[in-house]
């Protein structure tokens, strides 16, 4: 990759991440959260890429790791009719 379109790819990441941390805190104070976490998942070639911006209401890999349980019991919301984790 040339260095141009490496400093393209970085400064387009930048701008994404700064996007995202300010849609984040309008959320928050729009629905008067704690904090608010903004996660995209990009399709890049074979893989799949995540993006998260936001302020974590605890650190992001005990968050994730909640998350990641969450979808082995299948508590994830798929069909996009519920909260992102169904209630127990």
């Amino acid at each position: 990759m040339s260095d141009n379109k490496q400093k393209k790819t970085a400064r387009e990441k930048a701008e994404l991440l700064l996007q995202m941390s300010k849609e984040a805190k309008r959320v928050e104070r729009r629905l008067g959260a704690e904090a608010c976490i903004v996660i995209c998942i990009y399709k890049e070639e074979d893989s799949l890429t995540f993006q998260d911006a936001g302020r974590f209401p605890m650190p992001p890999e005990y968050f994730y790791k909640i998350m990641q349980d969450a979808h082995k019991k299948k508590l994830l919301n798929t069909d996009g009719t519920r909260k992102i984790i169904k209630p127990h």
